[in-house]
């Protein structure tokens, strides 16, 4: 049986009709399944950005808490209000109410205890578990050039010092101390006459990263003012005092070089790079720890979050 040329035209035109109506079935589909895979990379990046400033703003609250506290101990002892003889009890209480303090104590200027005495400092310091007083001045000479606690806060102000992995309490501690001062006698301005200064165990800020969901394989990372890694997932990175920008120069990477230097000027952002180790895309989020100098930031491979 032949068809006509009416027929032929017809089943033409419909087969015609099908190839169009599938390729625009199919294009459409594509262009759903691209606006459906863009929303997915919109939401893991926000989410993934939601984590960084959540957990900087956590360690940042916990930073100012520390400050708050030592700051409220120089202030009393600057108005008068908490006098020497009282300075132990304090300094017990305070060690007391904040668990996660690992030492606190006062160390005075020579001679601005007592007339008599050349120095003096009060510590309570975690041993065993159990905060124990401490007189640091029958232990050695805080007055030496390189005992940077003492000397930093009388001649700069309130400041962070780098963290550092303490030999006996065995877990990363960051130290902040702040002058306490008296009114010279002679000239009625203050004059600095001794420090304030307090440690602080690290391990809820690990604790509060590792509890971060950045798909199987991604992971946050602390970085002091100095670029050197305060956390890592790879311990040995942070027991070998890593440096950020060392670790930039091993790689060839200026992509980890620009997010060192952008976090440590107080900067926020998010950088795409390929990771040198697996060679895969991911995302960068970093933010800033204002109070300290310090910055936070999240890697997450970007196919685990698609």
């Amino acid at each position: 049986m032949f068809l006509t040329s009416g027929s032929a035209r017809l089943i033409f035109r419909l087969s015609l009709g099908l190839c169009v109506a599938s390729f625009v079935l199919v294009a459409i589909l594509f262009f759903s399944y691209l606006q459906e895979r863009q929303q997915r990379l919109l939401q893991a990046k926000n989410q993934a950005k939601q984590e960084a400033v959540r957990t900087a703003e956590g360690i940042e609250q916990k930073a100012r808490q520390l400050m708050d506290r030592a700051q409220a101990l120089a202030d009393d002892l600057t108005e008068g209000k908490l006098k020497n003889e009282q300075l132990i009890d304090r300094l017990r209480s305070t060690s007391e109410q904040n668990p996660s303090f690992y030492q606190v104590g006062a160390a005075y200027v020579p001679y601005a205890y007592k007339p008599s005495l050349r120095l003096y400092a009060p510590f309570y310091t975690k041993r065993q578990g159990k905060m124990q007083l401490v007189h640091v001045e029958s232990e050695y000479d805080y007055t030496l050039p390189e005992y940077d606690w003492y000397h930093r806060p009388i001649t700069e102000g309130p400041v962070w010092l780098e963290p550092y992995l303490g030999r006996v309490a065995g877990t990363l501690l960051a130290e902040f101390g702040t002058p306490f001062y008296r009114k010279d006698q002679e000239t009625k301005k203050p004059i600095p006459v001794g420090v304030i200064s307090v440690n602080y165990s690290l391990d809820e800020v690990r604790d509060l990263i590792t509890s971060l969901e950045l798909g199987k394989t991604g992971y946050g990372y602390l970085v002091s003012g100095q670029g050197t890694f305060i956390y890592h997932p790879l311990k040995e990175m942070v027991e070998a005092r890593k440096n950020i920008f060392d670790l930039a120069t091993e790689l060839n990477s200026e992509k980890i070089r620009e997010i060192g230097e952008r976090g440590i000027k107080g900067q926020s952002g998010m950088v795409d790079l390929v990771v040198p180790a697996t060679g895969e895309p991911a995302w960068v989020f970093y933010q800033p720890i204002r109070s300290t100098g310090w910055f936070f930031a999240v890697l997450v491979y970007q196919q685990e979050l698609l």
